[in-house]
């Protein structure tokens, strides 16, 4: 979703970069929410506001990464449900 709060953006500059330097020197990188994701246990197509993923991107025919390892999802009033 675009237009994310200044809340949103902090929380989520700061995950990522924390995130990234705890992983330096590690297979795994944190990235940020232009990434789209395919979760293919469920089918969900998503942009996480951060994920890790570890070793090399693996893409679908929709480029969407399909190996994530881990999904952040920074909640709002209007998007905890």
């Amino acid at each position: 979703m675009s237009g994310a709060s200044a809340a949103h953006v902090f929380i989520q500059a700061n995950l990522g970069r924390h995130l990234g330097n705890s992983l330096d020197g590690t297979p795994c990188k944190a990235l940020g929410s232009d990434l789209r994701v395919h979760v293919e246990e469920s089918g969900l197509y998503t942009y996480p506001d951060v994920t890790i993923i570890c070793g090399s991107l693996i893409l679908d025919k929709n480029q969407a990464v399909t190996n994530p390892k881990i999904l952040f999802e920074i909640l709002s009033p209007s998007t905890r449900r």
